[in-house]
C-alpha cells in the first residue's frame, strides 16, 4: 500500500478515478453482453420455434383443403370442367404444401424431429397416389369406386398424415417450452451477474470515496 500512499496527490486521484471508470465500464460491458444474449435467445426462439410452428400449422391447413377439394371433385363437380378446376386447385395446394414442408425441414436440428418429418413425408407418399386415383375414378364416372377408395384406403392414409402433423406440432410445442424455460433461467443468471457487478462497482466507489477523503483531508487539517 506504501507504493500508492507515497505517490503525489494528482497521481492518487487519477488512479482512483481510473478505478471508478473501470468499474463503470464493467457494468456497461456486462449490460451489453446480457442484452446481446437475450436478443440471441429471442431470435432462436422465433426462428426455431415460432416460425416452424406457423409453418406446420399451414401444412395442416393446406392438407385439409386438399381433402376438401378431393371430396368436392367427387360430389360437387357438375361438369368435367369443374372437376378439372378442382384438380388444378389440388395441384396448387400440393405445391404450396411441399414448399412449406421443405422450409420447415430447414429449421430441424434434432434427430427426433427429423424422424417425425420423415414419417410425415412417408405418409404423404402413400396418400398422394390414392388421392390421384380417387380423382381419376371420379373423372372416369366411377363414383362408387371413387367413394369406396376415398372412404377406405385414402382415408386411412389421410389419418396417418394428420397424425404425423399432430406429432410434429406437439413436439415443437414441447421444444418451445423447453427453450423458453432455458432462456428464462439464462436471463435470471444474467440478472444476478449484472446485479453483482453493479454492487461491486458501488462498493468500490464508496471505498474509493472514503479513502480519498481521508487521504486529502488529513494533510489539509495539518496545515
Amino acid at each position: 500500500m506504501r507504493w500508492f500512499l507515497d505517490r503525489p496527490i494528482a497521481t492518487k486521484l487519477l488512479r482512483a478515478f481510473l478505478a471508478l471508470a473501470a468499474a463503470a465500464a464493467a457494468v456497461g460491458v456486462e449490460s451489453v453482453v446480457t442484452m446481446r444474449r437475450m436478443t440471441a435467445a429471442d431470435k432462436v426462439l422465433y426462428e426455431r420455434m415460432t416460425v416452424p410452428l406457423s409453418q406446420i400449422g399451414h401444412v395442416a391447413k393446406q392438407f385439409q383443403r386438399i381433402r376438401v377439394n378431393v371430396r368436392d371433385a367427387l360430389f360437387n363437380s357438375e361438369s368435367p370442367a369443374k372437376l378439372e378446376e378442382r384438380r388444378q386447385v389440388i395441384a396448387d395446394l400440393t405445391v404450396d404444401l411441399d414448399t412449406t414442408i421443405k422450409l420447415f425441414t430447414t429449421t430441424v436440428v434434432s434427430a427426433e424431429m427429423r424422424a417425425l418429418v420423415d414419417s410425415l413425408n412417408a405418409a404423404r407418399q402413400r396418400f398422394v397416389p390414392l388421392r390421384d386415383q380417387t380423382i381419376a375414378l371420379a373423372a372416369a364416372g366411377d363414383s362408387a369406386g371413387a367413394r369406396a377408395l376415398m372412404n377406405g384406403d385414402m382415408l386411412r392414409e389421410a389419418k396417418a398424415v394428420e397424425g404425423a402433423i399432430e406429432d410434429i406440432q406437439k413436439a415443437k410445442v414441447t421444444d418451445a417450452g423447453t427453450l423458453a424455460a432455458a432462456n428464462e433461467a439464462a436471463a435470471a443468471r444474467a440478472l444476478w451477474v449484472t446485479l453483482l457487478v453493479v454492487v461491486a462497482a458501488v462498493a468500490l466507489a464508496l471505498v474509493a470515496g472514503v479513502f480519498l477523503s481521508r487521504l486529502i483531508g488529513r494533510p489539509l487539517q495539518d496545515m
